[in-house]
């Protein structure tokens, strides 16, 4: 833990007892800032111009932030609770704008959701005059970066650091190219790379991840929406041939893994 970190006795299983988090004490010496406190202007017709022909259909990608070792949990002067899992860079990738979205470890589904919201409001103009910070990366290209935190606990809340969990799960980035979603509970999830939904059935290719493991190879999962075993002729039909097609999909999803 850091010089400036909250020195304070938690219960286990409170949030300041999770050792992903990082409890920092107000005052203390670092780049932060709550985004409910930096202005925001008005949009103007050049935010919403820029913004559709750059960022409404630029990609998202998730990766795991290494530069921060912890979701910080901060107080700013004003007593207000503060909280940064991660943030976000726009840059030019062949040509192309993307989002890069990184997450700190710790990172929960209410972060990722603050971080998505985000990207929305960049989507429709609220982009480098509303948070988004300028600079050249790597390949002196120009990118912009959004690092801000998000309200967590109001300065009469500061007691549920120490006495209560913190409900919303954690998500982990998915890292697998297969799979239809950018992040996963890091509890338990599945990788989903093909699915089909009935109003008799749901049909997906998919295998188990968690943070402390993963399944090696995908699987094909049935589940009926009836109690009982009977099945009009037509979807028992329909049930067979989206079988088929979802245990070849399994096949070439589970070669293209072993490849």
């Amino acid at each position: 833990m850091s010089n400036d970190s909250v020195q304070r006795e938690a219960r286990p299983g409170t949030v300041a007892a999770d050792p992903e988090i990082e409890i920092l004490a107000a005052g203390s010496p670092n780049n932060r800032s709550g985004f409910s406190l930096v202005p925001r202007p008005d949009l103007n017709s050049t935010d919403v111009d820029w913004a559709n022909e750059h960022l409404a259909d630029a990609p998202i990608i998730v990766s795991t932030l290494t530069s921060q070792s912890r979701t910080q949990v901060w107080q700013a002067a004003n007593l207000t609770w503060y909280r940064r899992a991660g943030q976000i860079h726009v840059r030019n990738r062949d040509g192309a704008y993307r989002f890069e979205v990184l997450l700190a470890p710790g990172a929960n589904r209410d972060d990722y959701d603050f971080l998505r919201r985000t990207i929305e409001e960049a989507r429709s103009g609220r982009f480098e005059r509303h948070g988004w910070r300028p600079y050249l990366d790597d390949a002196g290209e120009r990118a912009w970066r959004f690092k801000y935190s998000r309200h967590y606990l109001d300065a009469d809340e500061t007691h549920f650091l120490y006495e209560a969990r913190d409900d919303s799960p954690k998500v982990i980035p998915c890292d697998d190219d297969r799979c239809r979603e950018l992040v996963h509970d890091a509890a338990g999830d599945t990788h989903v790379a093909d699915d089909t939904e009935t109003e008799d059935y749901e049909l997906s290719v998919e295998r188990f991840v968690s943070s402390e493991r993963e399944a090696p190879d995908y699987s094909v999962c049935l589940v009926l929406k009836r109690n009982d075993v009977d099945m009009p002729a037509a979807a028992a039909t329909s049930l067979a041939n989206d079988l088929q097609w979802m245990s070849e999909s399994c096949r070439r999803v589970n070669l293209q893994h072993a490849a």
